[in-house]
Protein backbone atom coordinates (compact mmCIF):
# COMPACT_ATOMS: atom_id res chain seq x y z
CA UNK A 1 0.00 0.00 0.00
CA UNK A 2 3.06 2.29 0.91
CA UNK A 3 4.47 1.34 -2.32
CA UNK A 4 1.47 1.96 -4.54
CA UNK A 5 0.94 5.76 -2.25
CA UNK A 6 4.65 6.53 -2.73
CA UNK A 7 4.46 5.67 -6.72
CA UNK A 8 1.21 8.03 -7.30
CA UNK A 9 3.10 10.99 -5.58
CA UNK A 10 5.59 10.14 -7.49
CA UNK A 11 3.84 9.96 -10.72
CA UNK A 12 1.99 13.37 -9.77
CA UNK A 13 5.20 15.65 -9.30
CA UNK A 14 6.44 14.08 -12.84
CA UNK A 15 3.43 15.06 -14.37
CA UNK A 16 4.02 18.85 -12.84
CA UNK A 17 7.37 18.78 -13.59
CA UNK A 18 6.37 18.34 -17.18
CA UNK A 19 5.21 21.59 -17.58
CA UNK A 20 6.22 23.35 -21.11
CA UNK A 21 6.84 26.84 -20.91
CA UNK A 22 5.67 29.71 -23.24
CA UNK A 23 8.15 30.32 -25.99
CA UNK A 24 8.33 33.58 -26.69
CA UNK A 25 8.31 34.14 -30.87
CA UNK A 26 8.70 36.85 -33.46
CA UNK A 27 4.60 37.20 -33.23
CA UNK A 28 4.57 37.89 -29.34
CA UNK A 29 7.65 39.56 -28.83
CA UNK A 30 7.74 43.48 -27.14
CA UNK A 31 9.69 45.72 -29.80
CA UNK A 32 10.07 48.02 -27.26
CA UNK A 33 12.39 46.49 -24.98
CA UNK A 34 13.79 44.41 -28.11
CA UNK A 35 16.06 45.85 -31.22
CA UNK A 36 16.03 44.07 -34.52
CA UNK A 37 19.80 42.68 -35.17
CA UNK A 38 20.24 42.39 -31.23
CA UNK A 39 21.57 38.80 -30.39
CA UNK A 40 19.36 39.13 -27.00
CA UNK A 41 17.70 40.78 -24.25
CA UNK A 42 19.84 43.49 -22.33
CA UNK A 43 18.70 43.48 -18.84
CA UNK A 44 21.08 45.68 -17.68
CA UNK A 45 22.85 44.25 -15.50
CA UNK A 46 25.26 40.82 -15.13
CA UNK A 47 24.08 37.68 -13.43
CA UNK A 48 23.82 37.87 -9.70
CA UNK A 49 25.26 33.89 -10.15
CA UNK A 50 25.70 30.96 -12.32
CA UNK A 51 24.67 28.58 -9.95
CA UNK A 52 21.15 27.99 -10.23
CA UNK A 53 19.11 26.81 -6.73
CA UNK A 54 17.78 23.01 -7.46
CA UNK A 55 13.66 23.10 -8.28
CA UNK A 56 12.31 21.98 -4.92
CA UNK A 57 9.69 19.33 -7.44
CA UNK A 58 13.14 17.64 -8.41
CA UNK A 59 14.22 17.29 -5.45
CA UNK A 60 11.08 15.65 -4.19
CA UNK A 61 10.97 13.13 -7.27
CA UNK A 62 14.64 11.97 -6.71
CA UNK A 63 13.84 11.28 -2.80
CA UNK A 64 10.65 9.72 -4.20
CA UNK A 65 12.00 8.18 -6.73
CA UNK A 66 14.42 6.45 -4.26
CA UNK A 67 11.81 5.40 -1.61
CA UNK A 68 10.29 3.42 -4.30
CA UNK A 69 13.00 1.68 -5.43
CA UNK A 70 13.85 1.17 -1.44
CA UNK A 71 9.97 -0.41 -1.18
CA UNK A 72 10.27 -2.47 -4.08
CA UNK A 73 13.98 -4.32 -2.81
CA UNK A 74 12.40 -4.56 0.62
CA UNK A 75 9.28 -6.43 -0.87
CA UNK A 76 11.08 -8.05 -3.57
CA UNK A 77 13.39 -9.09 -0.59
CA UNK A 78 10.31 -10.47 2.04
CA UNK A 79 9.45 -12.95 -0.86
CA UNK A 80 13.06 -14.59 -1.20
CA UNK A 81 14.97 -16.97 1.09
CA UNK A 82 17.58 -15.07 3.64
CA UNK A 83 20.30 -16.80 1.64
CA UNK A 84 19.41 -15.01 -1.66
CA UNK A 85 18.79 -11.86 0.15
CA UNK A 86 21.96 -11.64 1.37
CA UNK A 87 23.96 -12.63 -1.90
CA UNK A 88 21.65 -9.79 -3.00
CA UNK A 89 22.77 -7.17 -0.75
CA UNK A 90 26.53 -7.97 -1.25
CA UNK A 91 25.91 -7.69 -4.83
CA UNK A 92 23.69 -4.74 -4.34
CA UNK A 93 27.05 -3.07 -2.28
CA UNK A 94 29.51 -4.63 -5.18
CA UNK A 95 27.67 -2.78 -8.01
CA UNK A 96 27.76 0.71 -6.12
CA UNK A 97 31.57 0.26 -5.33
CA UNK A 98 31.99 -0.40 -8.65
CA UNK A 99 30.29 2.38 -10.10
CA UNK A 100 32.40 4.33 -8.12
CA UNK A 101 35.59 3.11 -8.83
CA UNK A 102 35.19 3.39 -12.96
CA UNK A 103 33.98 7.22 -12.06
CA UNK A 104 37.10 7.66 -9.74
CA UNK A 105 39.19 6.06 -12.42
CA UNK A 106 37.61 7.87 -15.33
CA UNK A 107 38.11 11.04 -13.49
CA UNK A 108 42.33 9.97 -12.85
CA UNK A 109 42.62 9.14 -16.19
CA UNK A 110 41.48 12.39 -17.67
CA UNK A 111 43.81 14.19 -14.66
CA UNK A 112 46.90 11.72 -16.02
CA UNK A 113 46.71 12.36 -19.61
CA UNK A 114 46.01 15.98 -19.76
CA UNK A 115 49.25 16.85 -18.08
CA UNK A 116 51.64 17.37 -21.40
CA UNK A 117 54.40 15.21 -19.27
CA UNK A 118 52.32 12.67 -18.84
CA UNK A 119 54.63 9.85 -19.76
CA UNK A 120 56.66 10.58 -17.23
CA UNK A 121 54.62 10.01 -14.30
CA UNK A 122 55.28 6.37 -13.04
CA UNK A 123 53.75 7.59 -10.01
CA UNK A 124 50.47 8.23 -11.63
CA UNK A 125 50.43 5.00 -14.59
CA UNK A 126 51.32 2.88 -11.56
CA UNK A 127 48.03 4.13 -9.88
CA UNK A 128 45.43 4.03 -12.78
CA UNK A 129 46.94 0.69 -13.31
CA UNK A 130 46.13 0.03 -9.56
CA UNK A 131 42.79 1.20 -9.97
CA UNK A 132 42.12 -0.85 -12.93
CA UNK A 133 42.76 -3.76 -11.15
CA UNK A 134 40.48 -2.80 -8.20
CA UNK A 135 38.03 -2.42 -11.15
CA UNK A 136 38.41 -6.03 -12.47
CA UNK A 137 38.97 -7.57 -8.95
CA UNK A 138 35.32 -5.87 -8.38
CA UNK A 139 33.81 -6.80 -11.21
CA UNK A 140 34.88 -10.62 -11.02
CA UNK A 141 33.02 -10.52 -7.54
CA UNK A 142 30.08 -9.19 -9.08
CA UNK A 143 30.13 -12.46 -11.78
CA UNK A 144 30.67 -14.16 -8.65
CA UNK A 145 27.54 -13.60 -6.82
CA UNK A 146 25.53 -13.02 -9.60
CA UNK A 147 26.34 -16.81 -10.46
CA UNK A 148 25.58 -17.87 -6.90
CA UNK A 149 22.20 -15.94 -6.53
CA UNK A 150 21.05 -17.41 -9.87
CA UNK A 151 22.11 -21.07 -8.86
CA UNK A 152 19.61 -20.04 -5.35
CA UNK A 153 16.99 -18.78 -7.40
CA UNK A 154 14.17 -21.39 -8.65
CA UNK A 155 13.72 -21.93 -12.42
CA UNK A 156 11.18 -19.66 -13.93
CA UNK A 157 8.64 -21.38 -15.56
CA UNK A 158 6.73 -19.67 -18.41
CA UNK A 159 2.52 -19.47 -18.26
Amino acid sequence: MELQDAQQELDQVRRELSYQAQVISGNNLDLQYFKPGSSGLSVGAPPLSNVTPPIPARVTEVELQQKVESLKSALSSACDPPEAVSIQRKLDLAKQQLGFLQRQYALDENSYYSRTDFAQDTAGKARLDAEQQQIQSLQSEIDSLSNELAALSPPQVAT
